[in-house]
């Protein structure tokens, strides 16, 4: 599980979780929760009417079951880090800090884990661009007894809909460690990933890069085939080129 799902679980799950009533300024209350368990809320917002930075939202969870089939533990820290604009209109910008400390998920027999800090920020302040951008300086994420860390990530979405369909661009870079890739693994785009509506990228670069020089990269020939050229050497020169469809690559990494 990476940085990334780590943070999309610990978001989804807080969506299950109701706010209570009347919750204004700086104030903690003790929740329990449908099926057991509770989670302990604290707010600590300068105006409780609108986003403000450094606003504070604490989430304690102790075996809170809301009935959705998952089981939370541990504590999810969410602060404002920037904020400008109505985050209800089509132009704002609103930067989020979240911190996950021993976060965990629990869902028939699986747990997935997390401890890192995540930053989002939303820019939409120059229609009809928007730009997200996804960053940690470190996420560990544990899924039953496996643990993989994530450093220096970043993921930047760019949107342009002012196009039919809305065009979409997406750079990344960062370090994972995970025994299931045999160790630390490097991955990166050297042209951005671009593509257009719900389709596959036409165009862009990205390489897997090994700690033994060993490289898988990329090439978007376009929305649908893809090009893998595979490097066993660490020379400059592909070793074997295999051009496949984008849903066949997919259906590997599926069953990988």
């Amino acid at each position: 599980m990476s940085a990334g799902s780590g943070a999309a679980i610990a978001l989804t799950s807080l969506s299950a979780v109701p706010l209570p009533p009347n919750m204004l300024g700086a104030q903690s209350t003790l929740q329990d929760c449908a099926m057991g368990g509770n989670v302990d809320i604290k707010l600590d917002v300068s105006n409780p009417f609108e986003v403000s930075r450094n606003d504070k939202f604490t989430f304690e969870f102790n075996a809170c079951d809301e009935g959705t089939g998952s089981v939370l533990n541990g504590r999810i820290v969410m602060t404002v880090t920037g904020f400008q604009g109505d985050p209800n209109g089509e132009t704002f910008f609103l930067g989020m800090r979240m911190e996950l400390s021993a976060f965990s998920v629990t869902q028939g027999g699986d747990i997935t884990g997390a401890t890192g800090t995540i930053s989002v920020e939303i820019d939409s302040t120059m229609p009809p661009i928007t730009t997200i951008t996804v960053s940690t300086s470190g996420m560990a994420t544990t899924h039953n007894g496996v643990t993989e860390t994530m450093t220096s990530m970043t993921v930047t979405v760019t949107e342009n809909d002012g196009t039919v369909p809305a065009s979409v661009s997406v750079e990344t870079s960062f370090r994972i460690s995970s025994p299931r890739l045999g160790g630390d693994v490097i991955v990166s785009t050297s042209v951005s990933l671009q593509s257009s509506g719900d389709g596959y990228p036409f165009t862009g670069e990205l390489m897997i890069q090994a700690a033994d020089n060993t490289a898988i990269v990329f090439i978007a020939l376009d929305s649908n085939m893809v090009r893998l050229e595979i490097y066993i050497d660490g020379d400059d020169v592909p070793d074997e080129i295999l051009d496949v469809t984008w849903d066949e690559l997919l259906a590997a990494a599926d069953a990988a």
